[in-house]
């Protein structure tokens, strides 16, 4: 008898000590499990060359969430586990996110720091899918009666040779971002500025980069009309620490606008959609090659819009083809595609100009329909290279239609197949080309398991 007793005793210590950690913190495994593939022929627009392929890869992303203290602190920790090609090789973990987030006493504000998704207020200037997926901090939630977001994170940490010397910062690379939301006269206003700071020049052969982007983002309803706005102002300086005859500092003056207007016929849904950002009507120096940064031919002032960290943080969702971003991420030797909306003033856009329709139309409760006509054209022809490449005038990319099927098995599986055609235009095709381009097609699928 004295055994179990003590037996006993020892387990109620035992449950004594493990249960305030046991209540202390609720955990949760959930995540998701993808495969999917593609499949195209001409996406450099050149059919002289074979440059069609079919790939595939899996992914598996668990994702392992503490919260405790009544659900005031939340600790998330994802991995990637992916396999890009079909081999006997193992791929290493990698790890995809991990950040704490946290009430902050006394107010209706939380705090977050870690490696997670930080975008704009429009989800396009700065956005997630892995384009902004990094080190920084969030303090989000509502103050002083409007929903507030203020976030900085670290493109680079203390590069060696950063024109600010080792004391003053500049070695650094960072964007910062703030937005505020109110409600005026029916309209949802939600203003926003980002700002990036980057130090790492380096004498004539990389600048420093000094930006802001004022946008603000309006939401109303017209009538049948669900509308959408949102305006970009960028302005700001892209300074070399050393100038020469051959480099100068450029100024910025560039816009981006998005409209779209959704509303419902029958069972479909209708969204008549404008994307427009400025381009540069200004030729480059000769021995230049197109980018954000490159010298041009008698100005110094750019008008190509452009995102932060060199163009690397922007993904506008427009056509597939386009923007490998709608139906699918897979990548493909893409000649067309200009994820920030802007191109590199060269073969894939000066500046960008859609007008489309979009229509998605629920089939049955399992099967969904979604496609769009788009019209796409760059703002301004491409920029002759003087001495170099010189283009014809034509502005249009080309006319896209998409198709996509998407089947759910189950409420956390579903699968999706998508067609992409672009009927391409001459837009940055060379004075002196023998051919036209040639029309692009893919072919996506993907099947995808949510825990």
């Amino acid at each position: 008898m004295r055994k179990f007793l003590l037996t006993l005793a020892v387990a109620v210590l035992a449950v004594g000590l493990v249960l305030p950690e046991a209540f202390a913190a609720s955990f949760k495994f959930t995540g998701m499990y993808r495969y999917r593939g593609v499949s195209y022929d001409d996406a450099d627009r050149d059919n002289s060359s074979e440059d069609g392929n079919q790939k595939a890869d899996m992914l598996m992303r668990p994702r392992f969430t503490a919260v405790s203290e009544g659900g005031k602190v939340k600790a998330v920790w994802e991995l990637d586990l992916g396999s890009g090609s079909w081999d006997a090789g193992k791929g290493a973990p990698k790890v995809n996110r991990h950040y704490v987030q946290f009430a902050l006493p006394g107010t209706k504000l939380k705090v977050q720091y870690g490696r997670d998704d930080y975008f704009s207020a429009d989800k396009t200037l700065v956005t997630s899918s892995g384009r902004n997926r990094t080190q920084g901090w969030e303090l989000a939630g509502k103050a002083g009666g409007m929903k507030m977001t203020a976030w900085t994170v670290k493109v680079s940490e203390g590069a060696a040779g950063g024109s600010g010397g080792p004391w003053a910062g500049g070695n650094d690379s960072d964007v910062w971002h703030l937005n505020v939301s109110t409600k005026a006269a029916g309209v949802s206003l939600t203003p926003h500025l980002t700002i990036e700071k980057d130090g790492r020049g380096s004498g004539t052969t990389s600048p420093d980069r000094d930006i802001r982007w004022w946008g603000v983002r309006a939401k109303t309803k017209v009538g049948m009309f669900s509308l959408t706005g949102d305006l970009i102002y960028q302005e700001g300086t892209i300074d070399y620490p050393s100038s020469s005859a051959t480099v100068n500092d450029i100024d910025i003056q560039a816009s981006s606008m998005v409209i779209s207007a959704k509303t419902k016929v029958g069972k479909s849904t209708v969204t008549l959609r404008a994307v427009s950002t400025s381009g540069d009507s200004d030729g480059l120096a000769a021995s230049q090659s197109h980018g954000v940064t490159a010298q041009q031919s008698g100005s110094t002032e750019l008008s190509r819009f452009s995102t932060p960290n060199n163009d690397a943080m922007g993904w506008y969702d427009n056509p597939q083809l386009i923007s490998r971003k709608r139906y699918s991420t897979f990548t493909i030797s893409n000649g067309n595609e200009t994820r920030s909306g802007s191109g590199n003033g060269g073969t894939s856009g000066n500046g960008i100009r859609v007008m489309e329709v979009i229509v998605s139309h629920p089939i049955s409760k399992k099967l969904s329909f979604k496609g769009n006509l788009s019209s796409i054209h760059s703002s301004e022809s491409a920029q002759d290279i003087s001495g170099g490449t010189q283009y014809v005038s034509d502005t249009s990319i080309g006319t896209e239609v998409d198709a996509s099927l998407k089947y759910k098995f189950y409420k956390s599986l579903w699968a999706q197949v998508t067609y992409a055609y672009l009927a391409v235009g001459d837009y940055g095709k060379a004075t002196n080309a023998t051919k036209d381009f040639d029309n692009t097609w893919c072919w996506y699928f993907e099947i995808r398991h949510s825990f």
